[in-house]
């Protein structure tokens, strides 16, 4: 576990602030121009990726400028790695959640448990050759 990686997690800026206030300080013009030019160069391989996880281009791409705009901004940790971490985390809080949710009688499984087997699976490579 990286406990950086965690720390980073937990205090992601869209659950600090209002929606509007978020907006306003990630989404400028010039990154939705740049998002629309990125897609329009890049379509094949953001369809590639997309397709398979049931999202559309345009919210790969929107994530992809938001989370390294659009590959400058590339981190310090190994993917790998922290996605382990991440995968780690949510996998073992929905497992905790699950067993005291069915111990006090409620629903066996949830969307954050079929998350977790779906981030599970497209870390082990399963989903990127499997279409939903």
């Amino acid at each position: 576990e990286i406990p950086r990686v965690m720390e980073l997690a937990r205090n992601q800026p869209e659950f600090k602030m209002t929606f509007d206030r978020y907006l306003e300080l990630v989404v400028s013009d010039e990154r939705v121009k740049n998002g629309r030019a990125r897609l329009a160069e890049n379509r094949a391989l953001v369809e590639r990726f997309a397709g398979p996880a049931g999202m559309p281009p345009s919210t790969v791409v929107a994530l992809w400028g938001i989370e390294s705009n659009y590959g400058k901004n590339l981190g310090d940790f190994e993917v790998i790695d922290a996605l382990a971490t991440l995968v780690y985390n949510l996998v073992s809080t929905t497992v905790h959640a699950e067993t005291l949710a069915k111990e006090a009688g409620g629903p066996a499984r949830s969307d954050r448990a079929q998350l977790a087997d779906d981030i599970w699976e497209f870390c082990r490579g399963g989903i990127a050759t499997t279409s939903r």
